[in-house]
């Protein structure tokens, strides 16, 4: 496994556990309240936002960093995919475990922890990308050093044949 790989294993697989378990609580959720039978509408909506976060997070992550107003922009998109996706499925998690008769306290906290595992993970991946970008920039400046040494070297080098050979 290389270490680029094994850098987002933990980060990805906190993301998708969340957004799983975030999906798994709002289509269950969404049966649980349909009392005339399973409403596949209601259960393709209730999944919707953390199928959003999922797709927004794999578009962040490997896609190319754009710069100025359109950072900001996608940003501020992901942001408002994110916390849609925090409200959406706190609340039906909330009530998927109330109907399942947990107490207001773990109904209140159990999806705090899914959507704050899914915020830490997000972070970490975005910092991942923001290392792997600065790794880049870092190994092309050094490239170029390199370069420019090897022709500094092959100058001399040059230079020293032409004052041997007169």
């Amino acid at each position: 496994m290389s270490g680029k790989t094994r850098s987002n294993a933990i980060p990805w697989t906190a993301f998708l556990l969340g957004a799983g378990a975030s999906i798994a609580a709002n289509v269950a959720h969404a049966a649980e309240r349909n009392s005339s039978g399973t409403d596949i509408g209601a259960m393709l909506f209730a999944a919707w936002a953390p199928v959003a976060l999922l797709l927004v997070a794999e578009m962040m992550v490997r896609g190319q960093r754009p710069r100025g107003l359109l950072s900001v922009v996608e940003w501020v998109g992901a942001f408002l995919v994110a916390l849609a996706a925090a409200v959406v499925s706190y609340g039906h998690m909330r009530g998927l475990l109330l109907q399942y008769g947990e107490s207001e306290l773990v109904a209140v906290l159990l999806p705090l922890s899914v959507d704050g595992l899914v915020v830490v993970a997000s972070v970490a991946l975005a910092a991942g990308r923001r290392n792997r970008a600065e790794q880049q920039r870092n190994e092309e400046r050094n490239s170029a050093e390199r370069q420019r040494n090897e022709e500094r070297n092959t100058e001399r080098n040059t230079e020293q044949q032409g004052d041997e050979e007169r």
